[in-house]
């Protein structure tokens, strides 16, 4: 089991944080009725607009919040085409998705298209507490209290994959990942964060080999995650809650 610590900071906040730091007003949740859950503890007085894009969802599912788009199945091209349609752009977007690797990828990468140059898209389950919430057959895990399958596998791929972004991964809430799509091609390190830069520029030659090791695992959800935790500071740049803190306080 990893010795993560409950921390009082909630993916929530973090988007509360972010949107006052960055001057954020356009708000998209992508979720789930099982993986979102908080909606109603989002400072909604903040944003101009503030939405939710929900999947796996049955058409009497009410939970007395607005659900914009809505989704009975996993498939959410329907969706995206009506946010293209009306030409919606988003400044922040939580990504809390259904734990299948696949439909986390295909949400991220979703999301990704969905917000400007210098927009933010914040992850959830980026770094699972247990290794039984990693299973990739949506159970349960009695000990952590909850699921997170294989997000954090999806979300580490996708940040890897790319040139354009920039990322770091707050070690609360089973672990916040924060991705901000790089608008400044001239200038991309003003869109790092400052808590982990000269961790990751001073890693060299073991981030290389850390990623190389991490890009040769197979499908055994067990290897992947034992793997992430020994790598979590190079994978991830994993910050902490009170670094996240600090550093968005000292910017706004």
């Amino acid at each position: 089991m990893h010795d993560l610590m409950p921390s009082v900071l909630t993916k929530f906040e973090i988007v509360g944080r972010l949107a006052a730091l960055h001057g954020y007003r356009r708000y998209l949740e992508l979720c789930t009725p099982t993986t979102g859950l908080f909606y109603a503890h989002v400072q909604q007085s903040r944003f101009d607009v503030c939405q939710r894009l929900m999947y796996r969802c049955p058409d009497d599912f009410d939970d007395g919040l607005d659900i914009e788009y809505r989704s009975a199945g996993v498939d959410i091209a329907d969706c995206l085409e009506r946010i293209r349609t009306g030409d919606r752009r988003y400044d922040i977007i939580l990504v809390d998705p259904w734990h299948d690797y696949d439909v986390s990828l295909r949400d991220l990468r979703a999301a990704f298209e969905l917000v400007p140059g210098g927009g933010s898209i914040v992850v959830h389950d980026c770094l699972p507490p247990t290794e039984e919430s990693t299973n990739p057959h949506g159970i349960r895990d009695p000990v952590a209290g909850g699921w997170a399958g294989l997000t954090h596998r999806a979300y580490v791929d996708f940040v890897l994959e790319r040139d354009d972004v920039t990322y770091y991964t707050i070690d609360a809430d089973w672990g916040c990942g924060v991705i901000r799509k790089i608008g400044d091609a001239a200038n991309p390190g003003a869109h790092a964060h400052s808590a982990w830069r000269a961790r990751a520029e001073a890693d060299g030659d073991q981030r290389d080999r850390v990623i190389a090791g991490w890009n040769t695992i197979g499908s055994d959800h067990r290897i992947a995650y034992r793997f992430l935790l020994e790598h979590r500071h190079t994978l991830l740049n994993l910050i902490t809650a009170e670094e996240f803190l600090l550093a968005a306080s000292r910017e706004s």
